[in-house]
């Protein structure tokens, strides 16, 4: 366990780091703490779309197998914080697939039956053609002022002269912008020529945080006083421009937090989406916990869709090896043979972190697969870091075995679907551009009544997959740095059968533990989280050779070089690893890794006993709200973690020690009740009656159950992990609350 130092009043306190180290192989040990550390690490990691899903699981979903449900995203491809592609529909043929940040990452697939074309997966990304340019493609020039300026300020004809000159995009973060926005108000025009009137749709092109109104030579055209943390696309009438000059004009203002702003004009060109394609009809989606599986009706043929991502926590090769399996069976509904044809295409935004970065792409094979290769020209190896920031380092790949007689294409978006619908060929092998497709046709032949399957295969190699204390590691699948890729590829391609027969068992594994442990609901949250909690995490080996399983909690991901607060988080990191060392005693039935680090144990218990009951000011979890001084929710962390300090106390055979904790959280729990109390509702501060504290990572009563709140602390060897065998009135309190 890694630490780092921090000074809160006087007292010298070991702040963990946050990073979830898995220490060894076993499956009991790592199965546990995934499931434990669900709710945790889900939520810190996700700030966005991602956020929502584990607060609507429990309330949103059925049964495991094949049975209707509706969820905010389903996973289709996971593996780690970048290499992670979602379906934001029920119907994974009514959306485009997305990055789980909201960025397109496009997936699509038709089928050819017969000649009549279905689309079964995604939809086609729209091509834009700029006007004036937005900061994520080129530099944006502008002038701006953070004074109120007059009236007019946003007609063309207006004087700007006093105005400064900048760079966007704008906003409050150094490392996101190219021009500070330090007060709360910003004003900025751009001023453009147009030397030929366009026939196409035009759009506003705009992301903004938080309230944005903007001018067109002007007129007000969009006024939202939300944040878009995505660029939107707003139609506009063509008719507002005019040949010669014109100025696209912005106020923003920010209400809280990070700022930010950039914007521009984009047109759709002609015929983009010309293309008729009949939509294959879905007619079951079923949810596991490493398997998505989709069914579809595409006339004379069914057609059944599997992703599975193979994050299998007793084998760490396979859990680590960046590849997913995109597979599909299809048969007759008729009797008859019919000629089928299936169509692949992924986007080379899955290798960028922003649409217009110039990619290269690349065809070759290896001695049993035909391979498709695609990353960013530039490569900037671990530049990036932060929530919203895609991979555009190191290659995507997608592959297929040489015995299916593929056909494979780079092309751009417009073309993507030319060999398939024509037979003509694109024969380039290799290509440079922008938002480019790599394509794969496989042709299966006459479909009859016997199932026929194929496999396509979706990867990533990342080279570099974080940086630990300013060494740059591999990726665990590649730690001594002379694994190939196309070696991990074929690897999964020779054990397909094998790794989806162990998948498919460890699906039903899974549900069948946790029905049992914690009843249906449980199970079902089990199943949805299970996927997005392991691929929010790396597994690499640090340089001492220890295992590191890592999400952000060590820095800010990929960059692993300590917190980047500004300050620590001491009650809320204390009482975190407390409560996980108690959490793997729990599971293990003994205390042997917390004695082998019971030094800083002690450190940070003995500080949330002299500071935990009544936080000074601080930030916690939730920073997004900003500090908080006598927050209820880090008193009861402060709490549940002494309790499980004191069992850990008495596994170690230090009775007095144990009994001593014990009874100081039980004592602290009486404490909180009353510090708490606001009448007909427990306080998020103490010393504010009116705030209202919700129940995140506790099972505390809520009013007007006034019982006493020690009951809590003498729960905690259940409470901690794995619901276990408790009486049932003691279940059914716990999940209510």
């Amino acid at each position: 366990m890694h630490s780092c130092k921090g000074v809160c009043d006087k007292y010298e306190v070991l702040f963990p780091s946050r990073n979830f180290i898995l220490r060894n192989k076993s499956k009991t040990k790592a199965y546990f703490l995934i499931l434990s550390l669900l709710w945790r690490l889900v939520k810190r990691f996700t700030k966005y779309i991602m956020r929502s899903i584990l607060v609507l699981l429990l309330f949103s979903c059925t049964a495991v197998f094949a049975q209707k449900r509706t969820a905010p995203a389903y996973p289709l491809i996971t593996h780690d914080p970048y290499f992670s592609i979602w379906s934001s529909s029920d119907s994974l043929n009514r959306s485009i697939t997305k990055h789980w940040t909201g960025a397109n990452q496009s997936l699509t697939g038709l089928i050819m039956v017969d000649g009549k074309v279905y689309n079964f997966l995604g939809q086609p990304e729209k091509t834009y053609h700029s006007i004036l340019p937005t900061a994520d493609e080129k530099p944006m020039e502008q002038v701006y002022t953070e004074n109120k300026p007059a009236e007019d300020w946003f007609n063309v004809g207006f004087n700007e002269q006093d105005w400064k000159t900048g760079t966007g995009p704008s906003g409050s973060e150094k490392s996101e912008v190219k021009t500070l926005w330090k007060k709360d108000e910003l004003w900025v025009r751009r001023n453009f020529i147009m030397n030929a009137m366009t026939k196409n749709q035009i759009f506003l092109k705009i992301r903004h945080d938080d309230h944005a109104t903007a001018y067109l030579n002007g007129r007000e055209i969009y006024n939202v006083a939300k944040l878009a943390g995505k660029f939107v696309y707003i139609p506009l009438d063509k008719k507002l421009l005019k040949s010669g000059k014109n100025t696209l004009a912005l106020y923003a203002k920010n209400t809280g937090g990070p700022s930010f702003l950039d914007f521009g004009l984009v047109e759709e060109p002609a015929g983009a989406a010309a293309v008729k394609i009949d939509e294959a009809r879905q007619t079951s989606l079923s949810f596991n916990a490493l398997r998505t599986i989709y069914t579809f009706a595409c006339g004379a043929i069914d057609l059944t869709l599997t992703f599975t991502s193979p994050l299998l926590m007793d084998d760490l090769d396979l859990l680590s090896r960046p590849v997913s399996y995109i597979a599909t069976k299809v048969k007759s509904n008729d009797g008859k043979n019919h000629d089928v044809k299936l169509y692949y295409g992924a986007s080379t935004n899955i290798a960028t972190h922003t649409p217009f970065q110039p990619v290269e792409a690349k065809k070759y094979h290896s001695a049993k697969l035909s391979i498709l290769k695609a990353g960013t020209t530039e490569q900037p190896m671990l530049k990036r870091a932060g929530d919203d920031v895609r991979i555009d380092w190191g290659y995507m790949y997608m592959a297929a075995p040489l015995a299916y007689n593929s056909t494979q294409s780079i092309s751009s978006i417009g073309d993507a679907l030319t060999t398939f619908l024509t037979g003509k060929q694109l024969s380039q092998k290799e290509v440079k551009g922008e938002q480019l497709i790599l394509n794969t046709i496989i042709s299966i032949g006459k479909v009859g009544s016997t199932v026929k399957e194929n496999y396509l295969l979706l990867g990533y190699d990342d080279i570099y997959a974080l940086q630990y204390f300013k060494s740059n590691l591999r990726p665990w699948w590649n730690t001594s740095g002379k694994e190939t890729i196309e070696n991990q590829l074929q690897l999964a391609s020779d054990q397909y059968p094998a790794v989806v027969k162990k998948c498919a068992a460890f699906d039903q594994k899974l549900y069948n533990d946790a029905l049992k442990s914690g009843g249906e609901k449980y199970a079902h949250l089990c199943i949805l989280a299970y996927r997005q909690a392991v691929s929010a995490h790396k597994l690499v080996k640090s340089p001492e050779g220890a295992l590191l399983f890592l999400s952000k909690e060590l820095g800010t991901y990929p960059l692993a070089n300590g917190q980047t607060y500004g300050e620590d988080m001491p009650i809320e990191e204390s009482g975190n690893m407390l409560i996980l060392m108690a959490a793997i005693a729990k599971t293990e039935g003994n205390a042997d890794y917390a004695k082998k680090h019971w030094k800083t144990l002690s450190i940070w218990a003995e500080y949330l006993s002299k500071k935990g009951l009544d936080p000074s000011n601080q930030l916690s979890t939730d920073d997004f709200a900003g500090h908080l001084a006598r927050n209820a929710n880090l008193s009861v962390k402060a709490i549940v973690a002494l309790g499980g300090y004191g069992m850990l106390a008495t596994m170690l055979g230090e009775q007095s020690l144990g009994d001593k904790y014990t009874a100081m959280a039980k004592d602290m729990a009486k404490k909180w009740m009353v510090l708490a109390d606001a009448g007909d509702h427990y306080a998020l501060t103490f010393n504010d009656k009116n705030t209202w504290r919700r129940r995140l990572n506790t099972t505390l009563p809520s009013k007007p159950d006034m019982e006493s709140l020690w009951i809590v602390v003498k729960l905690i060897p259940n409470l901690i992990g794995l619901p276990g065998q408790r009486h049932l009135h003691q279940k059914e309190k716990i999940l209510k609350h």
